[in-house]
């Protein structure tokens, strides 16, 4: 009985990590208490281990208190280290291998965003699975998740026809007891076979008459159902189920997460595209996306008045003699390292991030910014308030101070790319403590980038108006005119690079940009997807290939869907076509953008 209640209380904590995902945006955490509280918890652990340092539940405690920092905050991964020792030590003295198949999974999940550590990743969440399989879990979450998770580690590792075996796996094992990992490893095939749409189709129709419940257009479903089962039986066909069936067979999904249900939308959207039906794709994205911004709140208008504010602070003319001075960058660290990348999501900035990084001389710190979290330093500086530093230059050098920590030991690494995106909020105060720095600005053909971020699930986290096409048609007339004044403000400073002509001329694009980020020519650059580097964004599976252009202009195959967005941007539309005309051809294709 004690061993039961031990077990118990393990994966009482073991689910509390599983869930990280689902936190973000959908709850609209207060991000400083939850890390003050997280931080607090930690303390309680590390104090409680030190009498009991072998104790499986609290090192599984400490090592998950520290995931979900990490998860919030992820601080360059410093927490990482001491959440993977606590996780073993965890996993050594575990009561059972059901609690061992539960840590190893958050372990390999922990890893995932550890820099260098895919192949640990992998290694403790095969772990996971056979300890699962050991203990009769086949038919748990913990192990649908674990395969699920397989996939995602093998296609960051570049592993790709290995990656998409292991969704489908993922698929087989989730379906019937995993609704999350199923409708996930769905959404990441690539390829569709009938029996897998046609599952697909009964369970998205089951979710719909599940949440219709008794409406007027439920009960015309259900009849429809029933009456076609009816004549395909009479007719000798193979039976539409009916409504009796169809809850038979899939009441295992009538508990799906609201969070995890847009996933089989996005899944049979996916599955349609790859045979040509956009009609039948498009319908199934718009589904997705209604349910998936159904699970969070997001005012569209709050980030307007962020660029009309940050516009007003920073005037192209008569700004304030001290802001006007602090913008001339000679109060700043004069350090040409560093390298940031800004832009919309989807605009080919993982694409241009990878070609720097394949340079011998630069490392590619993906999104995980250093520089965000030092800016209430600059602003305590700017107005004249007390501050453990002095001078934009201080938080310069404890910027890069902060993103060399991240260099891995026997880079040689002179120059560092940030591709947080949303540092196109923070051109001004990069060029107030890093006047040097090179500011690269990721662009794409607006429809191409509305049509992306519509069609990827980011669930709400950092991009919450991505579900929505007015929200993005307001994100996408933001961005233009934040940028379009730190252009106008830091004349020269800012190299504009267009997608489409970068993907027809990367040489080119690519000397441009190295020309100016003052790094001298080397080969390596071309050759980009050979390089061996971790990429955790949407765009993973597209730097692990070479230069192809049939993304380009794919929003034409959903021109007719997406004519309230060419109406809404037809000038930008219009100024984009004109600055960056491109000849290449748009070809039909089904590669995720």
């Amino acid at each position: 009985m004690a061993g039961s209640a031990h077990t118990s209380r393990f994966w009482a904590w073991l689910t509390f990590a599983i869930a990280l995902a689902s936190l973000g945006a959908a709850q609209q955490i207060n991000q400083a208490e939850t890390m003050q509280r997280l931080t607090e918890q930690v303390e309680a652990a590390r104090k409680a281990l030190k009498s009991d340092p072998d104790n499986s539940l609290y090192n599984a405690q400490l090592g998950t208190l520290l995931q979900h920092l990490d998860y919030i905050n992820p601080d360059g991964g410093s927490r990482i280290p001491e959440a993977e020792r606590a996780y073993r030590k965890a996993a050594e003295a575990a009561p059972d291998r059901r609690v061992v198949a539960g840590i190893m999974a958050n372990l390999g999940a922990l890893m995932m965003g550890a820099p260098g550590a895919l192949d640990r990743a992998l290694e403790y969440t095969e772990t996971a699975i056979q300890a699962g399989v050991e203990a009769n879990m086949r038919d748990s979450d913990i192990v649908g998740g674990a395969y699920f998770n397989r996939g995602k580690i093998l296609g960051m590792l570049g592993r790709e026809e290995e990656a998409q075996a292991a969704y489908a796996e993922a698929a087989e094992v989730a379906l019937g007891v995993a609704p999350g990992s199923y409708a996930k490893a769905l959404a990441s095939l690539k390829q569709f076979d009938s029996a897998q749409i046609g599952a697909m189709e009964e369970a998205v129709r089951f979710l719909k008459l599940s949440a219709d419940g008794g409406s007027q257009e439920a009960t015309e479903e259900e009849d429809d159902l029933d009456a076609g089962a009816t004549r395909r039986r009479r007719r000798g066909k193979a039976a539409v189920k009916s409504l009796a069936d169809l809850q038979a067979e899939w009441a295992w999904l009538a508990d799906m997460r609201r969070e995890d249900q847009p996933w089989l939308f996005f899944a049979l959207y996916r599955a349609y595209e790859s045979q040509g039906n956009y009609e039948k794709a498009w319908q199934n994205l718009l589904e997705a996306n209604r349910r998936q911004r159904d699970t969070y709140n997001y005012d569209s208008k709050e980030e307007g008045r962020m660029v009309q504010g940050l516009r007003a602070a920073f005037p192209l003319s008569g700004a304030d003699p001290s802001v006007a001075r602090a913008l001339s960058g000679e109060l700043g660290l004069k350090e040409p390292g560093p390298i940031f990348v800004v832009g919309l999501p989807r605009s080919g900035s993982t694409l241009i991030e990878q070609i720097l990084a394949s340079h011998p001389q630069v490392f590619g710190a993906g999104e995980d910014t250093a520089f965000a979290p030092l800016l209430p330093l600059l602003f305590s500086i700017l107005k004249g308030e007390p501050s453990e530093v002095q001078t934009p230059a201080d938080v310069g050098a404890l910027y890069m101070a902060k993103m060399q920590a991240r260099i891995p030991e026997g880079r040689n690494a002179t120059h560092i790319v940030d591709k947080m995106l949303r540092n196109a909020y923070n051109m001004a105060y990069i060029r107030m403590t890093l006047p040097d720095a090179c500011l690269i600005h990721a662009v794409r053909h607006p429809l191409d980038v509305a049509l992306s971020c519509f069609a990827q699930p980011f669930e709400g986290r950092g991009l919450p108006w991505a579900s929505q096409l007015d929200e993005i048609t307001a994100a996408v007339i933001n961005h233009h005119d934040m940028m379009e004044h730190w252009e106008a403000l830091l004349p020269g400073r800012i190299l504009a690079v267009p997608y489409e002509a970068l993907v027809a001329d990367q040489e080119g694009w690519t000397r441009r940009m190295l020309q100016h980020c003052w790094l001298p020519w080397h080969d390596a650059v071309l050759q980009f997807h050979d390089t061996q580097r971790d990429v955790h964004t949407a765009s993973v599976s597209q730097v692990r290939q070479k230069m192809y252009k049939s993304s380009v202009g794919k929003w034409k195959k959903y021109g007719d869907m997406l004519q309230p967005v060419r109406e809404a941007l037809h000038s930008y539309i219009k100024e984009y076509e004109e600055k960056y005309p491109t000849e290449l051809e748009t070809e039909a294709a089904h590669e995720e953008l």
